[in-house]
């Protein structure tokens, strides 16, 4: 049978999808990498996570460290098998969109609104997509990648904001950056081949991966489909209420406002 790749912007259901077709399909994840994250080093199995340092592993773009993207490009011909495996990668779609090797895969891709994925990614504390940004200071005025960069990562301003907290300030003032970066992000994701789903449907019901599935593997005999459970339910009415706030409104509208000045570069 052959391997799987799911790709897609982080926050967008990938781990669940990950573990729901890996046992439908009877696919071997690697032993070395949590959840099939080979591109993800916080999750392979001799890192030491988490790595505050480490977040130039993540949204490698070829212009901003060409040397690296290369050899995680041959990094991937040598590990990534092509037969009987499931793979996934949240972390670097620029790679996954320049490797040659996928075509050799089935792909299935996660399509999320953008503001859903900011929104979580900030409550996260996660705001590594923001070295994708274009190096353009006249797109993004509210970004602060050299305020972050130079006093928040210092000694003196990881001792003044707690770990916990550290990340979360971080993500707030880089909202712009960490925007276009992940505008970036899609725009190469929409251009992988592959079957795509969306997220909103996923969360409604079972039915859009289990369609999705018997198309990419129409030889292949797969079961129902489960996975909504109580907890599902509970966290899908959360998100819901989520998207009726005032400030997840601000972000829809902010991120309309980046999409169409970056078209415009």
């Amino acid at each position: 049978m052959k391997s799987l790749f799911i790709l897609s912007l982080p926050r967008s259901l990938s781990t669940l999808t990950f573990r729901v077709v890996r046992d439908a399909l009877g696919l071997r994840e690697p032993a070395w990498a949590e959840i099939g994250e080979i591109l993800n080093y916080d999750l392979h199995t001799l890192s030491n996570w988490p790595k505050l340092s480490d977040s130039n592993r993540k949204f490698l773009t070829r212009d901003r460290d060409p040397t690296r993207f290369t050899n995680v490009l041959e990094f991937l011909d040598q590990v990534a098998n092509v037969e009987g495996y499931i793979y996934k990668d949240v972390v670097n779609p620029f790679v996954m969109a320049e490797w040659p090797g996928l075509k050799q895969f089935r792909v299935l891709k996660i399509e999320r609104d953008l503001a859903e994925v900011v929104f979580a990614l900030q409550n996260r504390g996660w705001h590594y997509v923001r070295l994708a940004a274009p190096p353009n200071p006249t797109i993004g005025s509210r970004a602060s990648p050299a305020f972050v960069d130079g006093y928040l990562w210092s000694v003196v301003g990881r001792r003044l904001l707690r770990e916990r907290w550290h990340g979360r300030a971080t993500a707030m003032l880089c909202t712009d950056a960490m925007i276009l970066g992940l505008l970036r992000a899609e725009r190469v994701l929409a251009r992988i081949p592959g079957e795509s789903v969306q997220y909103d449907d996923l969360i409604a019901g079972e039915d859009a991966l289990q369609q999705a599935m018997v198309r990419m593997y129409p030889q292949a005999v797969i079961g129902p489909l489960r996975y909504i459970d109580d907890a599902f339910r509970k966290e899908r009415e959360a998100a819901t209420a989520r998207k009726a706030t005032q400030s997840y409104e601000s972000l829809r509208k902010r991120i309309e406002v980046l999409r169409e000045a970056l078209a415009q570069t």
